[in-house]
């Protein structure tokens, strides 16, 4: 279970540094940023994360993953006294 949790704060840490590089790098370049291979990278790690909630929610969801995820394996932790 421990595995699970740790995997998806993993994911959901993954999409929010996607999100965070992928906004940034939109402002830096600005309207070049749709023939950009960097861009376009970014752009398919956080699509995941559009398709469910929209682009203006996606990092809110991945966000909102990250917190359950790492109370969840806190919880788990504190359990388990094996948990390092």
């Amino acid at each position: 279970m421990l595995l699970l949790v740790s995997a998806l704060k993993l994911v959901a840490e993954i999409g929010l540094l996607a999100w965070l590089g992928r906004t940034l790098l939109g402002a830096l370049i600005g309207a070049r940023r749709e023939g950009n291979f960097f861009y376009g990278l970014l752009d398919v790690v956080v699509r995941p994360f559009e398709q469910p909630a929209g682009r203006r929610w996606a990092p809110w969801l991945a966000l909102g993953l990250w917190l359950t995820a790492t109370a969840l394996k806190l919880r788990l932790c504190l359990e388990n006294t094996q948990c390092q």
